[in-house]
């Protein structure tokens, strides 16, 4: 695998809003796509990875319209999300943080939900989670299903926010990237490990 880590405009380093970050990460998977070639990468097979906030952004870039013709449409092959903000109505999380309440809930993910097929998406979100409540990923989720699409949800008792960090919790951490990583190769998007049966 390739990986890549995207910077994107934020709050507090780039007075940046989320529709910035929104369209900053719909700039860098347009952009893997056209360069995939040069940048040793399958076009066919990106998957965009993010917690919470960068979540939140990967999900605005995957879910609503793609309107730039000039440009390979952002959608990736699968989503990997970790505690993600899936509602910025004014009753869910960072609303305030758009220009308007209004463009809050016209770009929160889980109350806007496109007909088309979407990518196959896992969940990781802890049920102690004080910053955004596990709720909104069941309910995410039920949605996303609804439509016919793959959307699983693996929670994490006792955990908070940043549980899937290596410096939070080692053992969380390791049990996210193996989920991550059997969910990726059911899909057929990375090959199994040979060696990971030495390593039980």
């Amino acid at each position: 695998m390739v990986a890549i880590t995207v910077e994107y405009r934020n709050k507090a380093v780039f007075n940046g809003s989320p529709e910035d970050a929104i369209m900053d990460a719909k700039a860098a998977l347009s952009f893997f796509k056209l360069h995939a070639d040069q940048l040793g990468l399958d076009a066919e097979r990106i998957v965009a990875a993010g917690a919470s906030a960068g979540a939140n952004a990967i999900l605005g870039a995957t879910l609503h319209p793609h309107t730039n013709e000039e440009l390979p449409n952002p959608k990736p092959a699968a989503l990997v999300l970790f505690c993600p903000i899936t509602d910025t109505s004014p009753r869910g999380v960072g609303n305030g943080l758009f220009s308007t309440p209004k463009i809050g809930k016209a770009l929160s993910p889980g109350k806007n939900l496109p007909q088309k097929a979407l990518p196959p998406c896992i969940i990781f979100h802890g049920k102690a989670d004080r910053v955004v409540p596990y709720e909104q990923s069941v309910k995410f989720a039920k949605r996303y299903r609804r439509k016919r699409n793959i959307c699983e949800v693996m929670e994490f008792r006792n955990a908070g926010h940043t549980f899937f960090n290596f410096n939070s919790d080692e053992q969380n951490y390791n049990l996210t990237l193996r989920a991550a990583d059997h969910f990726l190769v059911d899909l057929g998007i990375i090959e199994p490990d040979p060696f990971a049966n030495l390593l039980d």
